[in-house]
């Protein structure tokens, strides 16, 4: 009697726990699914309906952790306070933020081979001193973490791929960080959340009534060892020689050369134009944006399109005359930090482009991890 008892005891409490937690959290949204799993393992006490620190002793022992909303109900950072906001923009917003996030993530494993498990699937690897996490000098996370703070100094270093960052925690301690310059990873969007994104962007960015300036580089004339009438100035190539941002110029009377536009050199004018470097010609664009499993359908000005991924994107383009009124077009937009593309491609008419006589059909793959792009699906460069 006395046990049947203390399991209804028990019961109880947990459901008035629950209650509570739903309570708090119920009506809260989050940013992506990595957030909501996150918030799924904190304890009710840990949460706030506002921006806020808050201290959860049986989560992060000293440490405080940060709760970020975008939106009156909907979380957008969750994690193990390590930056000032000051500090954050100074080195990398997006970055620090990620590695908040991935500490408090990692502390509501359940165990240290957890988290080894959990540092091999994202090909992180963490140290102190030097000691890779698991070893005899670097057995427990919290305890290191605890010996980090906002004013701590920190650098970050960017490699081809990878991001390395360092706590100079004193003359004898420090933490090291590495871990993949993948966008799922750092900014705890999934591919579908992710899309979902770019594809929100680019219905806002269609309706806008103010038309995008090209940013076009200095055009007073420039001057070339050559005597061609058009001289390619070499930039650099995406996967290969096929997928280019070179510049073309057109030489003048005055032996200068210019920003070359003109139909007479219909591909050399296209591969300036898909690269944002002529605002003159802004051919209409009917994108079918494939993503989740099905197709949206958006007209936008190719100008405009550009300019939406000019900040965060270096472009690349390939353009292929069949010899007659036909061109292949793709645009390659690879981002600066993080491995992975956008592509738009089209097969089209010249005079759609350069005379935009109808507007130009063309299929727009996102987020394309850049392991991914012998997929055959993406067609990159047949």
């Amino acid at each position: 009697m006395k046990n049947h008892k203390n399991i209804v005891i028990g019961i109880y409490v947990l459901l008035l726990w629950v209650s509570s937690r739903e309570a708090i959290t119920g009506q809260i949204s989050y940013a992506n699914r990595k957030l909501a799993w996150i918030s799924s393992q904190l304890p009710a006490a840990c949460f706030s309906e506002r921006d806020t620190y808050v201290v959860c002793p049986d989560v992060a022992d000293r440490k405080q952790i940060i709760i970020k909303y975008d939106k009156p109900d909907e979380i957008n950072h969750l994690g193990i306070s390590l930056f000032s906001d000051n500090a954050k923009t100074n080195i990398h917003e997006t970055v620090c933020n990620f590695l908040e996030r991935l500490f408090l993530e990692l502390v509501l494993l359940p165990d240290k081979k957890a988290v080894q498990d959990k540092l091999k699937e994202y090909k992180i690897t963490i140290q102190l001193n030097g000691a890779p996490y698991g070893s005899k000098g670097f057995t427990a996370l919290l305890p290191a973490l605890n010996k980090i703070d906002p004013d701590t100094p920190f650098t970050l270093k960017k490699e081809p791929g990878l991001f390395t960052g360092v706590w100079n925690i004193d003359n004898q301690n420090t933490f090291t960080i590495s871990f993949p310059a993948e966008r799922e990873l750092i900014t705890g969007y999934n591919k579908r959340e992710a899309d979902e994104k770019v594809n929100a962007s680019l219905m806002n960015y269609s309706h806008k009534k103010e038309a995008c300036q090209a940013d076009l580089p200095p055009d007073s004339g420039k001057t070339f060892a050559s005597d061609a009438i058009i001289y390619m100035e070499k930039g650099n190539f995406f996967i290969n020689e096929a997928i280019h941002n070179h510049i073309y110029y057109q030489r003048h009377n005055d032996t200068k050369y210019y920003l070359l536009n003109d139909i007479e050199y219909p591909v050399e004018t296209t591969s300036n134009l898909l690269l944002g470097y002529t605002s003159s010609i802004n051919p209409i664009i009917k994108l079918t944006h494939i993503y989740n499993s099905h197709p949206s359908e958006i007209t936008i000005p190719l100008t405009d399109f550009i300019c939406l991924f000019k900040k965060e994107f270096e472009s690349f383009c390939s353009v292929l005359s069949n010899g007659d009124d036909t061109i292949k077009i793709t645009l390659v937009l690879h981002h600066k930090e993080y491995n992975y593309i956008h592509m738009l491609s089209a097969e089209t008419s010249i005079r759609n482009i350069l005379y935009q006589e109808n507007s130009i059909e063309a299929s727009f793959h996102s987020n394309i991890s850049q392991h991914n792009l012998d997929d055959r699906k993406y067609k990159l460069i047949q």
